[in-house]
């Protein structure tokens, strides 16, 4: 009686299977791209940092503005941050973006009262996206004297 049981609910199965197994597939199909990010924005490139500006304050310390472009796709895939780093790669400023910006691309953003050792002359300014991470694209700036 049970192997009976067995042998009519895999029949059962494999009959679903057959009709229906396109449906599965892309079922799968759609899971697998929500589950790996592998959607419309994550065929987009890496962030880049298309322009920078820098000045000197009054108190002696810059302030940065970087302009940067990127595929947003909304909360789940956004430039959530831009850096500034020294050219031994030590991070000296980290400008936190808290949302998308899918409907101001390219966005510029700033960055006030940032130190930089003595005797540095350049920075480099760098993007991350929330899902790919940094991309290959960073921008050298000089900064001007103090």
């Amino acid at each position: 009686m049970f192997n009976r049981m067995a042998n009519e609910q895999r029949m059962a199965t494999r009959l679903v299977l057959r009709k229906y197994w396109h449906r599965f597939a892309l079922t799968g199909l759609v899971f697998g791209i929500l589950v790996t990010g592998h959607g419309r924005a994550a065929l987009a490139d890496p962030p880049k940092v298309l322009d920078a500006t820098v000045e000197v304050q009054a108190n002696g310390l810059y302030a940065f503005s970087a302009t940067i472009v990127h595929a947003e796709d909304g909360w789940s895939h956004y430039v959530d941050r831009w850096e500034i780093l020294d050219d031994t790669g030590k991070v000296l400023g980290v400008r936190t973006l808290y949302q998308p910006h899918e409907k101001d691309i390219p966005f510029t953003r700033s960055l006030a009262n940032v130190a930089t050792p003595i005797g540095v002359r350049k920075v480099t300014i760098r993007a991350n996206c929330s899902v790919d991470g940094y991309g290959d694209s960073e921008l050298i700036v000089e900064l001007p004297p103090r």
